[in-house]
């Protein structure tokens, strides 16, 4: 018994502005009808691209200059109302930073970095209170050798932005 698979479809643009060329990461938001990919090839700009949940290029990237390295991986804060935060790794030869973005607007809100977390592809944000972190935790892999947590109170103090959904 071995695996099988079915060809279901495929999506992407192919317009100069929208296609696919080295994702890295996709991240889907039903509540906003929107799949963010992060397209990494750097020649045309790494960004994160705008899809809807069909798999439609909606013409709208996040904000280029933010990605001075390769956009790369991709988490949510989330809160029921619809509002809360993207975050997205900048992986750059010089150190990573992550990017925080507005849920709602997509508008970059600021960057924050670590001082020993560098090549990250994978992060995952808990935004649910742990024993050693109540406010929330985002993780992110350090060269591909170790995780670095974040205490999201730290994050949301240093950016301004809301410790809870409440």
């Amino acid at each position: 018994a071995g695996a099988r698979s079915i060809f279901l479809g495929s999506f992407g643009d192919t317009s100069a502005s929208g296609a696919l060329r080295w994702v890295e990461s996709i991240y889907g938001d039903p509540s906003h009808g929107r799949l963010l990919i992060a397209e990494e090839f750097e020649e045309i700009g790494s960004t994160l691209r705008i899809y809807d949940m069909a798999g439609r290029y909606l013409g709208i990237d996040l904000d280029r200059s933010q990605f001075d390295g390769q956009a790369e991986g991709i988490a949510l804060w989330a809160c029921a109302d619809g509002s809360g935060y993207w975050l997205a790794t900048d992986q750059r030869q010089d150190g990573n930073r992550f990017q925080v973005f507005d849920r709602v607007s997509l508008e970059h809100i600021g960057g924050f970095a670590g001082a020993h977390t560098s090549n990250t592809d994978g992060i995952y944000l808990q935004s649910g209170a742990t024993p050693a972190f109540p406010r929330g935790v985002f993780f992110a892999v350090h060269d591909d050798q170790a995780v670095s947590a974040f205490d999201w109170r730290d994050i949301a103090q240093a950016l301004g932005l809301r410790e809870s959904c409440d």
